[in-house]
């Protein structure tokens, strides 16, 4: 591609990004995300949860193409024990931004973290896609991996279960430059 190609292509980037994140003046709600819920169940791998109504909606679909803003670790608090609970967290943008949320120790966040670490750093200025995966008809109990798909190539991380995943965390924050974009965490 010619450098006026490239720039061309970067500014009509710019120009979308901008029309997408534009905020309507005046009164109204300001858009919430979509909070996305990891967990192998009958139905779904993954599903959004009905605050009003106390209800999980499972999420039929499979795989979540947008952009991948933010990644970071949040300790959230059980509400039966009382204890720390480490979940990872991913912010996707795409026709809503949606917050999926993991256990920290999961197969899910390993695989993504993993996966996340092959490709390059540029990657992140183009839509990704996360795929949702179960270990169907295998031994053991049921549990959910995550794919990453860039430029119609899937990443398919081998990965230590027995790694760190905060060390995965630390390394994918610091190849990217990703951390909560709601402040600290």
């Amino acid at each position: 591609m010619s450098d006026v190609g490239g720039r061309m292509l970067q500014e009509l980037r710019r120009i979308r990004e901008a029309l997408e994140g534009a905020q309507p003046l005046g009164f109204g709600k300001k858009a919430q995300p979509v909070y996305v819920f990891v967990k192998h169940s009958p139905e779904c791998l993954w599903y959004t949860r009905d605050k009003h109504e106390g209800q999980n909606i499972p999420v039929l679909e499979r795989d979540l193409t947008g952009y991948l803003r933010g990644v970071w670790r949040f300790d959230r608090e059980d509400q039966g024990t009382g204890e720390s609970v480490p979940k990872l967290m991913l912010l996707v943008h795409a026709d809503h931004d949606y917050v999926i949320q993991s256990g920290l120790e999961t197969n899910f966040s390993k695989s993504f973290l993993a996966g996340l670490l092959e490709l390059p750093a540029e990657a992140l200025q183009e839509p990704l896609t996360l795929l949702v995966e179960d270990n169907t008809g295998g031994r053991g109990r049921p549990t959910v991996f995550a794919r990453l798909e860039w430029r119609g190539t899937r990443m398919t991380p081998a990965f230590n279960r027995n790694v760190l995943v905060d060390e995965l965390l630390e390394q994918v924050q610091q190849k990217f430059g990703l951390s909560s974009p709601f402040g600290a965490a």
